[in-house]
């Protein structure tokens, strides 16, 4: 197995974009690549699925930059997150379902919060919503099973595309938040 990682610099939303269709792109045969970044300015990226128009409904949105995600979920305002994209094989045993990946990364972020002294748990399967109505439009408005919560705010979550043959998900751990929840340096009380 090959691991390939990388620590980006805040870039705007087309370079990240780019970048991590990159990761899928030239992934090596067995491979497994992770890169992590931030983001220059706040900015929007939108799921694959969602309807740009929809985001006038949300205030404050409308005046950001926006880049769609080629991976679904819900939009996400990057500024106050780590922003992560992960590229594995669809051979490797987690590009095979959907769920292996989503459960290996985001148990690996419940370990490392633990390390940080906070309490965070993966939302299970049948746990009710956040909201029962329509389905938000941001994603850390939304809750789906595995996603990591930290009390009852979601801290990280995710989304895959599948490739031909790579699997790439996307993820935010957010760090602060500022509108409704919290964030994980909101929890610690400093900085991260």
């Amino acid at each position: 197995m090959i691991l390939l990682h990388r620590f980006d610099r805040p870039a705007d939303g087309p370079t990240n974009m780019a970048a991590d269709e990159l990761l899928a792109d030239r992934l090596p045969p067995g491979g497994i690549a992770i890169r992590f970044y931030g983001w220059r300015e706040a900015s929007l990226s939108l799921g694959a699925f969602q309807r740009f128009d929809e985001r006038d409904d949300v205030p404050g949105l409308s005046s950001l930059p926006v880049v769609r995600r080629p991976s679904g979920g819900g939009a996400i305002l990057h500024g106050t997150d780590l922003t992560y994209a992960v590229a594995v094989c669809r051979s490797h045993p987690w590009g095979e379902t959907t769920q292996r990946l989503y459960d290996a990364v985001h148990g690996a972020a419940v370990e490392l919060l633990r390390g940080l002294s906070l309490a965070p748990r993966l939302v299970e399967a049948g746990e009710p919503p956040a909201v029962a109505e329509r389905e938000p439009y941001l994603c850390f408005d939304r809750r789906s099973p595995g996603d990591v919560v930290g009390g009852d705010d979601k801290v990280l979550g995710s989304a895959q595309r599948r490739h031909r043959a790579a699997v790439v998900q996307h993820g935010s751990l957010l760090l602060r938040r500022a509108g409704r929840g919290s964030g994980i340096e909101d929890f610690l009380g400093r900085g991260v």
